[in-house]
């Protein structure tokens, strides 16, 4: 087990036996490969709807404020961060490069702003950068999970003995396959 800065979240997770908040976890480790490898996993419905507890809720007087309800499917995550990349991307704080969250969480008040907690493959940096668009992220985050959610329910039925993967499932995939440099 690494220790790094997700290690104490990953002992409450592993005592709690909480699968999809444990996927979540290795999901925040290993997003920008992930990320960049989306296109050869994507179509494996064992790896697209693997399960994470991403925890997007924000506490205010008013109540809580899911920005999508959890668990999210892996798929349905990163397919709307490389679909709606002005939205759910930002520039580096430190090179310029584009990050790719691996967590988003956000404030319908005091002005609607999300932060993208992410990792730079480019230079390293580690942290989160503020965004406005709370409305947008929720909303365009809840119209793929209703899809998603239709589209898991009907090949359920059509395979009734599949479950999906843990990501350690997905990692173990991708390190058998050849890394493309391309």
């Amino acid at each position: 087990m690494e220790k790094d800065r997700f290690h104490v979240q990953e002992q409450f997770a592993l005592e709690m036996k909480d699968e999809a908040w444990l996927n979540a976890i290795l999901f925040y480790r290993y997003a920008n490969e992930i990320y960049s490898r989306f296109d050869e996993w994507k179509d494996e419905k064992r790896f697209y709807f693997i399960k994470l507890k991403i925890r997007t809720i924000d506490f205010a007087r008013e109540g809580e404020f899911p920005m999508f309800k959890d668990p999210v499917y892996l798929g349905s995550f990163v397919r709307n961060v490389l679909e709606y990349e002005d939205y759910f991307t930002a520039a580096c704080p430190d090179c310029g490069h584009k990050i790719y969250p691996y967590r988003y969480r956000g404030f319908p008040y005091g002005g609607g702003n999300v932060e993208l907690h992410a990792s730079c493959p480019s230079c390293g940096w580690t942290g989160h950068v503020n965004k406005s668009g709370w409305g947008i992220y929720r909303s365009t985050m809840e119209a793929t999970q209703k899809t998603d959610d239709v589209h898991l329910m009907i090949y359920e039925r059509a395979n009734p003995d599949f479950k999906p993967a843990q990501m350690t499932d997905l990692l173990e995939y991708l390190s058998s396959l050849p890394v493309n440099e391309g």
